[in-house]
């Protein structure tokens, strides 16, 4: 009879490719740390609307906004011919946003007939990778949000699924609810913990260049999240830091060892998260 102690802690059952590991993990993680359902479940869809003129914002919005004190800087940068509809929804919320509270204060980029002032903002907020792409930025005290343009509609998909057609149908703007609970995150900052476990052939959250490492989901949670994180063990006395909200163990290669297991079993039980990743190598 094989000796239980020899035995994996964590069975793979189903493994994932490392790349999709990383998409996965990082939208969970979203899931994880936003506010998006708490504030999801008290804002109606707005439906997508072809008067951008005057845009009514929820009385839970306007409570929100009006007890913002500090500065919020928005950028728009969008390619308002590209996008017209959504460019409209945005600018009209937004400018509804500014006359509620004078804090927020709205400008619009048009990389395409502004590609002087597209590369500064591109390279202020460190976001070059995003040159070609449309999404709304906020700017608290050097905290930032982006808001990317995919984020912010409802699709009607049916007729594709059925291969009636291939159109794809805006069904509803989610703008005021992705960009109220940006402001409130921005303007209440918590700042979440993050322990990448090593010890286990884990992957690197620092190794930048190396396929199997992690340094692109270890940045999201930071720039996305607010995300704090280091690198813990569990070997030996060492425990997980008190101030810990998520340990991440991504893709061990050697089972831990039972101690491990215990402490990591009592921080679930304080309330603690656990993200497990298994991964091919």
């Amino acid at each position: 009879m094989a000796d239980s102690s020899s035995k994996p802690s964590f069975s793979a059952g189903r493994r994932w490719a490392i790349g999709f590991n990383v998409i996965l993990a990082t939208v969970a993680v979203v899931a994880l740390l936003g506010m998006g359902n708490y504030l999801a479940a008290r804002y109606p869809l707005r439906p997508a609307l072809t008067d951008y003129n005057r845009m009514q914002v929820t009385p839970q919005t306007r409570r929100v906004l009006e007890t913002v004190t500090n500065n919020i800087k928005v950028v728009i940068f969008f390619d308002a011919e590209d996008e017209p509809d959504l460019y409209g929804l945005t600018t009209a919320l937004l400018k509804e946003y500014s006359e509620i509270n004078r804090r927020i204060v709205f400008q619009t980029i048009d990389p395409t007939r502004q590609p002087v002032q597209a590369e500064a903002v591109l390279s202020k907020y460190q976001l070059t990778g995003l040159k070609n792409k449309n999404f709304v930025l906020f700017d608290c005290d050097g905290r930032t949000k982006v808001i990317y343009q995919n984020e912010l509609s409802d699709y009607d998909i049916s007729a594709v699924v059925s291969r009636q057609s291939n159109d794809i149908r805006r069904i509803g703007f989610k703008g005021e609810m992705l960009f109220t609970s940006a402001i409130f995150n921005l303007a209440n900052p918590r700042e979440y913990k993050v322990g990448f476990l090593t010890g286990h052939g884990e992957h690197d959250p620092d190794k930048v260049d190396d396929p199997h490492g992690y340094s692109k989901f270890a940045a999201i949670l930071k720039e996305r999240n607010n995300a704090q994180w280091e690198k813990i063990s569990l070997l030996g006395t060492n425990d997980i830091p008190a101030d810990c909200h998520l340990v991440v163990i991504a893709g061990p290669r050697q089972p831990l060892e039972p101690t491990e297991l215990d402490k990591l079993n009592r921080f679930l039980k304080q309330g603690g998260r656990l993200f497990v990743l298994m991964g091919n190598m």
